[in-house]
C-alpha cells in the first residue's frame, strides 16, 4: 500500500476522528538473554521495575486530511548471550516486528502543492499498574489579535485530579486570544485551573504578557544583543569562555541568568540558519554599552582542529585533512563555517565538505570565494581550526515566567 523499507504488516486504519489515541506497553527487559539449557525465561528485574506504558493522543488539525497507518518494524540491540559451552557471544541482533509503529501520513493534492502540516500530540508515560492522569483532550480555537501569519495551537487537558491544563503554542511572535478570553503574546504558555476554575499555576516563555481572568502577568521579553568580541581559549585547557555583547536593552548582571540558555544565531548564504546554544554562568557590566557573558563549563567556541594533508593541484580551493569532519554529519552543517590558520593568520569560509557514508562529514573541504590557500602560503602540515561563533552574530536569552498560587 505504501512503500516503506523496514516496516512490515502495514495496515490502513479508519479515518481519524478529532482525537485519536494509542497506548503502548513497554518492557525494558522483554528481549533479555534466554537460558541456554531451555529452562523457562525468568525476568531479571522485579515486576514493578522496567514496565511502563506510553499513551499517545493525536489531535487532528482543521482543514488537514490525514491517513493513519500501523505496522511492525525491527529493533536492533547489542546483545551478550551465553552459549552452552560456557562461552559468550556479543553483537548487534535484529528482532523482527519488535516495534509497533503508528504513521500519520499526509499527501499533497497535486505535485505542485506544498504542505504546511501540523502534527499535534500529547504523550503521557506512566508505570504499569498506574492509571492515566488525563481524562480528555480538546483543541481550542485561538485567534490572532496581532502579529504575522503563523501557527497558533491551543489545547485543553482535563485531568483526573479535577484540574484543567491549557497549553498555548505560537510558531512566531504575536498576540493570541483564546475563547475564554485568555490573552498572551508568549510563544509557549501553560495555565492550570483548579476544579473551581481558580488559576493556580502559570508558566510562559518568550513573551511580555499573559492574562487569564482577573490575573495578569507582565514580563520583560527576550534579552537580545550582538556579539562584539569573543574571549576564548584555543589551547584545550578551557580556562576562559565569554562573549562580549552589545545588548539592545539592559541585561541583569551577576548570576540572575545563571543556567539560562543563550542562543547564537548562525546565518550564512551557504546554509540554513541555525541556533548554537550555551549555558550562562554570569553577566558582568563592561561599559555603558557592553556586557561580558561568561559561559558555564568554559564551553569551547571551536568545532575542532585539523591538519592539512594535501593541497590538490587541480583544485586550488580544496584542502584535504587527516581525519573526517564528522560533527552533525547528517546535515550540511559545515557550510558557511570559518577556517582559521593561527600560524599564518589566514581565515577562509567553508563552502562544503565531501560526503561520507551518506553523510556530510568527509575529509575534504571546498573553500568559498574561489580561495587559493596554497597561493596564500598555506602548506601541508599546517593546522587550522573550524569555528562558527564570531562577532556580528545575534544572541538571545529567552525569558520565562513561573507562578504558583500560595496554598
Amino acid at each position: 500500500y505504501r512503500n516503506f523499507a523496514q516496516i512490515r504488516k502495514l495496515e490502513r486504519l479508519a479515518e481519524p476522528a478529532q482525537t485519536y489515541e494509542l497506548t503502548w506497553k513497554a518492557d525494558y527487559v522483554a528481549y533479555s538473554s534466554r537460558p541456554v539449557d531451555g529452562r523457562a525465561h525468568k525476568r531479571p528485574l522485579p515486576d514493578d521495575v522496567g514496565r511502563a506504558r506510553l499513551r499517545f493522543i493525536g489531535l487532528k488539525q482543521p482543514d488537514e486530511t490525514m491517513e493513519l497507518l500501523r505496522g511492525k518494524g525491527p529493533w536492533l540491540a547489542h546483545m551478550r548471550q551465553r552459549l552452552a559451552n560456557d562461552q559468550q557471544i556479543g553483537g548487534y541482533v535484529g528482532f523482527l516486528d519488535a516495534c509497533d509503529f503508528l504513521v500519520e501520513y499526509r499527501q499533497a493534492a497535486d505535485d505542485g502543492q506544498k504542505l504546511d502540516s501540523s502534527f499535534v500530540h500529547v504523550l503521557e508515560g506512566y508505570q504499569e499498574g498506574e492509571e492515566s492522569a488525563i481524562r480528555s483532550v480538546e483543541s481550542l480555537e485561538p485567534v490572532s489579535v496581532d502579529g504575522p501569519a503563523r501557527k497558533i495551537i491551543a489545547l485543553r487537558l482535563k485531568m483526573t485530579g479535577g484540574h484543567t491544563d491549557t497549553v498555548v503554542y505560537q510558531s512566531e511572535a504575536g498576540t493570541a486570544k483564546l475563547p475564554d478570553g485568555t490573552l498572551t503574546d508568549a510563544r509557549y504558555a501553560l495555565l492550570r485551573h483548579g476544579a473551581d476554575g481558580t488559576l493556580i499555576a502559570a508558566d510562559a516563555c518568550r513573551g511580555t504578557m499573559l492574562k487569564s481572568g482577573e490575573s495578569k502577568f507582565t514580563m520583560t521579553g527576550d534579552l537580545t544583543g550582538t556579539i562584539v568580541d569573543i574571549v576564548g581559549d584555543l589551547t584545550g585547557t578551557r580556562q576562559q569562555s565569554a562573549l562580549i555583547i552589545k545588548p539592545e536593552k539592559p541585561w541583569p548582571t551577576g548570576y540572575t541568568l545563571r543556567g539560562k540558555q543563550l542562543l547564537v544565531r548562525v546565518e550564512s548564504e551557504l546554509r540554513a540558519a541555525c541556533n548554537e546554544g550555551y549555558r550562562v554562568e554570569k553577566v558582568t557590566k563592561q561599559s555603558d554599552e557592553l556586557v561580558r557573558v561568561d559561559l558555564q563549563d568554559f564551553a569551547p567556541f571551536v568545532v575542532s582542529w585539523h591538519q592539512v594533508t594535501e593541497l590538490p593541484a587541480d583544485r586550488s580551493n580544496v584542502m584535504r585533512t587527516w581525519h573526517p569532519m564528522v560533527d552533525h554529519g547528517n546535515t550540511p552543517w559545515y557550510n558557511g563555517m570559518k577556517i582559521w590558520f593561527p600560524e599564518r593568520d589566514k581565515t577562509y569560509t567553508m563552502k562544503k565538505v565531501n560526503g561520507v557514508k551518506g553523510g556530510y562529514g568527509g575529509e575534504s573541504v571546498e573553500l568559498a570565494d574561489n580561495a587559493k590557500p596554497a597561493a596564500d602560503g598555506i602548506q601541508v602540515g599546517d593546522w587550522y581550526v573550524i569555528y562558527g561563533i564570531r562577532p556580528g552574530l545575534r544572541v538571545t536569552v529567552a525569558n520565562d515566567l513561573s507562578w504558583r498560587k500560595a496554598r
